[in-house]
């Protein structure tokens, strides 16, 4: 016991760093780890409190969307086997044209295209017709307001008999483009 007296500032400095081994760092660790973990959370919690801050903007963008994918989709064709959207188009203009007094002398489809970054495909057909230059007037003006939307892509003409009372007839070639959405699964 004597020695231990002898050794009692020695003892004691063993006695203080046993305790800060073992009692204050695993403490000091545990704040430190708790800290973090708080840093994280709030973290978590500012990007929460802007995306709540930001979600009437999202709505508006949304409402926006929605209404920019309404007018879009105006502009597709609902999905049909190539043959019958073909044939349904051809009966329909030329129906069309029929009751504008056009008589249509060539119709003829291009191949298919696929637009992929659109998910739709690209029909394009060329006519060739003739009729009076006001029903060939008013005929395309009428194929061109129609919906879903289908774009004269190249229109060529060339007037004949004109005077200064008639407008004379037309003989014209047009390239129409319909786009239809893609809807078939590998096509």
């Amino acid at each position: 016991m004597a020695e231990l007296k002898q050794y009692k500032f020695l003892l004691s400095l063993v006695a203080l760093l046993i305790l800060a081994k073992f009692i204050i760092v695993p403490i000091y660790d545990w704040q430190e780890a708790k800290q973090t973990n708080i840093n994280q959370l709030n973290k978590k919690l500012t990007k929460i409190n802007s995306v709540i801050s930001g979600q009437s903007s999202n709505s508006d963008l949304l409402a926006k969307l929605q209404t920019n994918t309404a007018v879009a989709s105006k502009l597709f064709y609902v999905f049909s086997p190539e043959a019958q959207f073909k044939i349904s188009q051809q009966k329909h203009i030329e129906t069309m044209l029929e009751k504008y007094s056009i008589r249509v002398s060539n119709f003829g489809w291009q191949p298919v295209n696929k637009l992929e970054q659109l998910n739709a495909l690209h029909y394009q057909a060329k006519l060739r017709f003739t009729g009076s230059t006001v029903n060939l007037i008013k005929a395309m003006t009428f194929l061109e307001s129609q919906e879903p939307y289908h774009e004269i892509s190249e229109f060529n003409y060339k007037i004949k008999r004109q005077s200064a009372t008639n407008l004379g007839t037309m003989d014209a070639r047009v390239t129409l483009s319909f786009y239809v959405k893609n809807t078939q699964a590998g096509v």
